[in-house]
């Protein structure tokens, strides 16, 4: 149910408070702090705000999670644009 919640709240924005500034803070945060175990970390962050019922912090910290793992990807995809 809590998950079911939050992608539907993902998906209308209603949970979209947090600026994307701010989660992309985190993320380099998160990457300075813990380096390479930062996704684990952002991971357990949500996990943790879904077992205590906290759907806003779920979306939020699935947010920094997916940030966390944009900073780190080695190398663009295959056919993606770079600056």
């Amino acid at each position: 149910m809590l998950v079911s919640l939050a992608f539907s709240a993902l998906s209308d924005n209603s949970f979209a408070m947090v600026d994307e500034n701010d989660i992309w803070r985190a993320a380099l945060a998160m990457v300075e702090r813990h380096g390479v175990t930062a996704p684990r970390s952002a991971a357990r962050r949500a996990e943790a705000s879904m077992d205590a019922g906290d759907v806003e912090g779920f979306v939020m910290w699935g947010r920094v999670l997916d940030a966390v793992i944009e900073i780190q990807r080695p190398k663009p995809a295959e056919g993606e644009m770079v600056n």
